[in-house]
């Protein structure tokens, strides 16, 4: 009986009285974000990392951990990425090697990064920042993304579906008083050391700390009418390091970039977007300028506009892009694989390969588009037609000195009917050059099929895309007669939502994507098993190859290289 009395207490206490001091007392919230991937390489597919032997074997272990801790109007964030390679036996001329290869190639003294754990182990705080945040004002000092506008003047934003972590390290004050809105910005753009989804077999590198300032002034709430005005400096350094950015700091200017946004409501039954930009690039004492590979440079612009109304059951979208010199700015970003501008391109981004991306780095485009989408129901064909002049005859990736006009005709249906949803695209694209350099031709489409499987909530998912690709003559060197093929499946069936398994097929004749297929020499296949264990916590493991190619996402693009192996992928938010 005493033991009972002894246990009863907790339960039939009477209740404490609140504590009135609650309300006042600090309250912190923590939350973490963890991405931990495991990869066996079963072979490398860059041949620079072991030159006159067969590729290492590797494991490359991956961490990214997203801390945030908020109270009240504070919150700090901090983001620790860290990689790791372990070696596996592998035979060099006869002889067992069981080292991996570095994570740090070519690297010297100025460019090395800090890594007391050796060459194949690297840990790193790459984000952090503290951030307090009223109605009226938003403060950032730390790590920060920014764009203005549709992204001619400035677009650094984290964008994780194509592995870009770029942000801008320094300070940043948002004030909204009424119907005004003032950002001002300052700091270092702060490259990621860290690839999340790309290899990082040689790509550990310092950072160069290009400095960037800017502000913006919005004003909402006129009428049907939003403006704004704008105005960016851009500012390039050549060493690495806080050294670099410090020396650089009082020099020359390298961009600056003025303009501003209109934005209309409903004006004639219309509603309108407008950017305009004027590009200047300051010389050093000789008239030159680095962006201009240091002879004298132009001035540029970025014009933009984009109109959307209704007619009857159509909805249509016209759009009009005419850009000079802009991408002079991402010029010396480009061996760091990110974009500080980013302006709209008006291509259909997954049927961008590797022949056709020159259009979106051109110094010299102009050109429109105009969409229109039949409401239907639950069903919604599309048809798009743009016409591009591509004029920027110094741009490396073009196939030919000369001026071409481009030519897309892409079309469509959205269908989201009850238990199943269609997506399908098509699209012919050409290229014409001037000056009988011939022209370059593609066909591409794609498909995206999801459906019930028929019992409880099972369904099924098949993607499928292809494309071929008719190159002009080889001119410069450039092998742009070679035709070639790409096809991709994959199909996925998940007996619940929380599990499935994904079975995938790529096939490619492209001698850009040429690696060497885990089926054959064109061909590649792979297995990916995903479980949820809770709503909060994904794993997939994924076992086999995929091809090469150029993955892109909101105007930005990256080269993505062939993968053979195996790969655990463990994510969740606790």
């Amino acid at each position: 009986m005493l033991a009972l009395i002894a246990w009863l207490p907790a339960a039939a206490a009477e209740p404490e009285p609140p504590d009135a001091d609650a309300a006042d007392k600090p309250h912190v919230s923590t939350t973490f974000t963890n991405d931990f991937e495991l990869r066996l390489q079963n072979f490398d597919p860059t041949p620079l990392v072991q030159i006159g032997g067969p590729p290492p074997k590797f494991v490359e272990q991956l961490d990214r951990l997203t801390a945030r801790a908020s109270s009240g109007r504070w919150a700090a964030n901090v983001q620790v990425d860290e990689v790791a390679f372990v070696g596996l036996p592998y035979e060099v001329d006869g002889q067992v090697v069981h080292t991996p290869p570095p994570l740090i190639l070519n690297c010297g003294l100025d460019q090395c990064v800090q890594a007391p754990f050796g060459e194949h182990f690297y840990a790193n705080p790459e984000k952090f920042s503290v951030t307090y945040d009223t109605p009226d004002l938003d403060v950032a000092v730390g790590d920060f993304y920014a764009a203005f506008g549709y992204g001619a003047a400035l677009n650094l934003n984290r964008n994780v579906d194509i592995d870009v972590d770029t942000s801008i390290q320094g300070a940043r004050v948002v004030a909204s008083p009424g119907p005004w809105e003032v950002t001002a910005l300052a700091g270092m753009l702060n490259r990621q050391q860290v690839f999340a989804d790309n290899p990082n077999i040689g790509m550990l590198q310092g950072d160069k700390r290009h400095l960037v300032g800017a502000f913006r002034v919005q004003r909402h709430e006129l009428g049907p009418a939003a403006i704004g005005l704008h105005g960016v400096a851009y500012d390039f350094v050549d060493a690495y390091g806080l050294s670099g950015a410090f020396d650089e700091a009082f020099s020359r200017t390298d961009a600056l970039v003025g303009g501003g946004t209109v934005e209309l409501f409903g004006v004639g039954g219309v509603d309108w977007q407008l950017e305009g930009d004027v590009l200047g690039f300051p010389t050093d004492e000789e008239g030159h300028s680095d962006l201009f590979g240091g002879r004298a440079p132009e001035f540029g612009h970025a014009l933009y506009a984009s109109a959307s109304f209704a007619v009857g059951p159509t909805i249509w979208t016209v759009d009009a892009k005419k850009y000079r010199n802009v991408n002079r700015i991402n010029g010396p970003l480009a061996a760091e694989q990110y974009q500080a501008v980013v302006p709209p391109t008006l291509e259909y981004e997954r049927a961008i390969n590797f022949n056709t991306a020159a259009a979106l780095t051109s110094n010299d485009i102009a050109g429109a588009r105009a969409r229109v989408d039949f409401a239907l129901g639950a069903v919604t064909p599309y048809v798009s037609v743009a016409v591009f002049r591509d004029a920027d005859t110094d741009n490396a990736t073009q196939h030919a000195p000369a001026p071409e006009t481009i030519g897309t005709v892409v079309g469509g249906v959205e269908a989201l009917l009850d238990d199943f949803t269609v997506l399908l695209n098509a699209l012919g694209r050409l290229e014409q050059r001037d000056d009988d350099f011939g022209q370059d031709r593609q066909v591409y489409g794609d498909v995206d099929l999801k459906f019930p499987l028929g019992i409880g909530e099972a369904h099924g998912d098949l993607v499928v895309s292809g494309q071929r690709f008719l190159g002009g003559p080889e001119v410069g060197g450039f092998a742009s007669d070679l035709d070639w093929t790409e096809a991709s499946t994959s199909l996925t069936l998940a007996p619940t939502p929380e599990a499935g398994i994904t079975g995938y097929l790529d096939y490619t004749t492209n001698p850009f994507a040429l690696a060497g297929g885990n089926l054959g020499p064109y061909n590649f296949g792979a297995l990916e098993l995903y479980v949820k264990p809770s709503s909060a916590w994904t794993v997939k493991a994924f076992y086999g190859g995929y091809a090469a190619g150029i993955r892109c996402s909101g105007g930005q693009c990256r080269n993505v290289p062939a993968f053979t192996g195996s790969r655990l992928a463990v994510t969740g938010t606790f």
